[in-house]
């Protein structure tokens, strides 16, 4: 899945993750690594590029049957990642009734 798809609360959830993360490496990284530090200012504006969460139907398409088959769930597997959804589903529906 790509992080275009995630909605946009989530997105902005990961590139704060993202940033504090660059912030300790800053502080700690030897200057051989410097282009760790380069690599998370270019994942977070790809994921910021377009929004594909249009796309999220039917990436939980696909995952209800992954999760059958393989007998799992993503709540299990990524719960921050199923928070995210969850309540992105429950706002469009708000927004429809």
């Amino acid at each position: 899945m790509s992080t275009q798809v995630l909605p946009k609360e989530a997105k902005y959830e990961a590139a704060m993750k993202l940033l504090e993360i660059k912030k300790s490496l800053h502080k700690n990284l030897k200057a051989e690594y410097s282009f760790l530090i380069e690599n998370i200012d270019q994942i977070i504006n790809h994921m910021n590029a377009c929004d594909n969460s249009v796309l999220l139907q039917r990436f939980k398409t696909f995952n209800k049957k992954y999760d059958i088959r393989h007998n799992t769930s993503l709540s299990q597997s990524i719960p921050t990642l199923h928070r995210h959804l969850m309540n992105h589903y429950l706002m469009r529906a708000e927004q429809v009734t």
